[in-house]
């Protein structure tokens, strides 16, 4: 079996395919490198018409115009006969016969977050209004057309197999992705929160700065640590500004580090008294099953991913909004007895339901169909 990795995002889902591939070994082939252009070169005067007008599209609408052409493109490219795990992120699946794709998520401004790239996108403009909606019928025409390809179908939770359902009506079947438990640990905890997400409003932070300024009202013993990637695209660094204001305006204890390595990462996780996590609409949601393996109690955003991995009250807390999540940090600081029993709840469950090993029971039992 080959692994691909189709995407122009390299991030948690790159770090995991990796992995997985490795203990079939293998190492993914990655079809869309980031800062590249993608591997699969336009190959008829109608591809490189289409490359044109994507260009076009993505200085009026940033990074849609770029995904628009792999998602045309991509569609009608053959794979090899061999058996393919195919690992994507928005991107659609190719033609072959013997294909397991695998989506992470379909794209969020087509599908859950439509609405809001329209208000944001077209502000009033009649022309742009009427250009979204027909690329996302165009989206969806290349979704409904390409995703049978796949032999077999997968998702990487019950939330984004409703979305493909709800956006071509077409049925896929969920396994969860996992982690490497075995490279987290837990230490005493110290007298910080973690969030570790990238600059992005989907992500919350501004949901979880509120949050922490209520909470910080009552306890000044406690800072926040934000762990991300640096801000590149217009929205991330506007984001990022609109979090420093807020940040600088309240004088709150919250440091933001960048770039960290992996290893980094998984020590502040280790050393964290419990993790929070914002993101409204999240697909699966990586960093509350990271919380879990590291021991530490989660306090999340309710609904979509992180409610298929966190239990409320016994690996963590979920929130309506920020006044629940403030409550909820006093009331764990509070209780450090509540907050460690939490910590060994979610560690037991991330062992027992999202070690490696799980995901590979679930794709040796799609490969046995072949």
């Amino acid at each position: 079996m080959k692994f691909y990795e189709v995407t122009d995002q390299v991030g948690g889902e790159h770090i995991w395919l990796r992995r997985i591939a490795k203990t079939y070994n293998e190492v993914p082939n990655l079809i869309w490198p980031k800062g590249k252009q993608p591997l699969i070169k336009p190959i008829s005067l109608w591809d490189k018409i289409l490359l044109k007008f994507s260009i076009i599209l993505e200085r009026v609408f940033p990074e849609i115009g770029r995904g628009l052409f792999l998602n045309f493109l991509f569609a009608f490219y053959k794979m090899p006969d061999e058996v393919t795990f195919l690992s994507t992120t928005y991107i659609p699946i190719p033609r072959g016969k013997r294909i397991i794709g695998y989506i992470h998520t379909p794209s969020r401004a087509m599908t859950v977050d439509y609405q809001f790239t329209l208000e944001s996108h077209s502000s009033g403009n009649l022309m742009s209004k009427i250009l979204l909606k027909l690329l996302r019928f165009s989206y969806r025409t290349v979704y409904k057309f390409s995703l049978p390809h796949a032999k077999i179908l997968l998702t990487n939770s019950v939330n984004v197999q409703k979305r493909i359902l709800d956006f071509v009506g077409i049925k896929s079947e969920v396994c969860y992705p996992t982690q490497d438990t075995a490279s987290f640990y837990s230490n005493e905890p110290e007298n910080y929160f973690l969030l570790v997400s990238k600059i992005q409003p989907y992500k919350g932070h501004d949901f979880c700065l509120r949050a922490f300024k209520i909470f910080y009202e009552k306890n000044k013993n406690f800072k926040l640590v934000i762990v991300s990637v640096t801000p590149k695209s217009k929205e991330e660094i506007s984001y990022f500004y609109q979090l420093m204001s807020f940040v600088n305006e309240h004088g709150l204890p919250v440091e933001f580090k960048f770039d960290l390595e992996r290893n980094a990462v998984i020590e502040l996780y280790s050393k964290a008294y419990l993790c929070l996590f914002g993101s409204k609409n999240e697909d699966l949601g990586q960093v509350p099953l990271e919380a879990m393996a590291s021991g530490k109690p989660i306090v999340s955003m309710k609904g979509s991913g992180p409610s298929e991995t966190i239990v409320d009250h016994i690996t963590g807390f979920l929130v309506e909004d920020e006044l629940q999540m403030a409550e909820k940090l006093s009331q764990l600081v509070n209780d450090q007895s509540m907050a460690k029993q939490m910590g060994t709840n979610g560690r037991e469950r991330v062992l027992n339901l999202f070690d490696d090993s799980r995901f590979r029971e679930c794709l040796n039992k799609k490969l046995e169909l072949f």
